[in-house]
């Protein structure tokens, strides 16, 4: 069994074990210069780009191995087959109308578990991860997952590690676990990494993701896209900020990680002003602007409400600028009076945008008459 079936069976029938979201497509160009923008008295250095290569393109190869067999019984007919058994397990465990029939399912689901086919095991493995929000005794089934860690397939190693984080972490777990991602578990264990420490990744497990990231090509891109909505330590956060202007996977390291940050540091904020600049108004410079309207620090809300200004100034309309609109209403502050009553004072600017800049510039001088 390939890791890329088992990365897909985890796709289909992990709806509550992993996050997949669809996203615009990425095209290859990366910043390669800045220009100056202002507003008022307010300048700023915002990014253009340009198409290109900006390099890193031969990478060392990845430090973290691990095995892929081919698959002799034919991938297409394996991952039917296993899809098939654990659709048929989640759709009874969470039907509503017969608990003998969601009994039947978590039972059949443990004794395939312990089954001599390997099919039947990552069906079983995948489904429990996938069945986290159902309340039923999870820890029962530890003893069932355990033996599978120890899996000489690599495949049923990590499915095992997603079920046990589902089935409770018990003292010793997470650390065996984040072993095992350092040993190498594949990109994958970005998401198993999030999900053992609640999307926390500002401690031993933020080190082992910013190493995972460090490695660039294929294996950062699928390695990113698990860390969705994480907290970051200062080490990862600047890898992913660094790995954001490589020209083969920026634009994954900004979708999925830098613009979901729920703790975005000095480097990130400055890293998706930047993009704001970006000539893509849509996929980029729109994904930077909805990404700085949470998880910014109150000491940051004038940087950005600073380039949220020149955006606006500066366009008519498009996804950047409608966020950019919302930017301002959330962190526009005393320091950008003088600039709202500029931008109010424009015939161009739309009714509902003008009254929400009266409006914020009434509430901010009664503030300090």
């Amino acid at each position: 069994m390939s890791r890329s079936l088992l990365v897909g069976i985890l796709c289909f029938v992990g709806g509550g074990l992993v996050g997949w979201w669809i996203k615009p497509e990425a095209d290859s160009h990366e910043a390669s210069t800045v220009e100056i923008a202002s507003v008022g008295k307010r300048e700023l250095r915002l990014e253009r780009s340009k198409p290109g290569n900006t390099g890193k393109s031969d990478r060392a190869k990845t430090s973290i191995r691990h095995a892929e067999k081919n698959d002799t019984r034919g991938g297409s007919d394996q991952k039917q087959r296993i899809e098939k058994l654990g659709q048929e397990w989640r759709e009874q465990a969470l039907q509503l109308g017969d608990a003998a029939l969601r009994r039947q399912a978590l039972e059949a689901i443990r004794a395939a578990m312990n089954s001599s086919d390997e099919d039947e095991v990552v069906a079983a493995l995948t489904t429990l991860s996938s069945l986290g929000e159902l309340d039923f005794d999870k820890a029962s089934y530890r003893e069932a997952i355990l033996p599978h860690l120890e899996s000489d397939r690599a495949e049923i190693r990590l499915a095992a590690s997603f079920a046990l984080a589902t089935s409770g972490l018990q003292e010793g777990d997470a650390e065996k676990l984040r072993q095992m991602a350092r040993e190498g578990m594949g990109p994958e264990a970005s998401r198993l990494l999030m999900q053992i420490d609640k999307m926390d990744l500002t401690g031993e497990s933020g080190a082992i993701v910013a190493s995972m990231v460090q490695q660039g090509g294929e294996f950062a891109k699928k390695a990113v896209q698990g860390l969705w909505g994480g907290k970051y330590s200062p080490e990862l956060e600047a890898s992913l900020v660094e790995m954001s202007r490589d020209a083969d996977i920026g634009y994954e390291v900004m979708y999925f990680a830098l613009s979901t940050q729920r703790n975005k540091g000095q480097e990130t904020v400055s890293r998706l002003i930047e993009i704001l600049g970006d000539s893509d108004t849509q996929n980029r410079a729109g994904r930077a602007a909805w990404g700085l309207s949470y998880g910014v620090e109150k000491e940051q809300w004038s940087e950005v409400a600073d380039a949220a200004l020149i955006l606006v100034d500066t366009r008519v309309s498009g996804y950047a600028w409608q966020q950019a609109w919302e930017l301002v209403r959330q962190y526009a502050g005393e320091e950008q009076v003088d600039d709202l009553k500029v931008l109010a004072e424009k015939p161009n600017v739309p009714s509902k945008m003008r009254e929400m800049l009266l409006n914020k510039i009434t509430a901010l001088e009664s503030q300090n008459p």
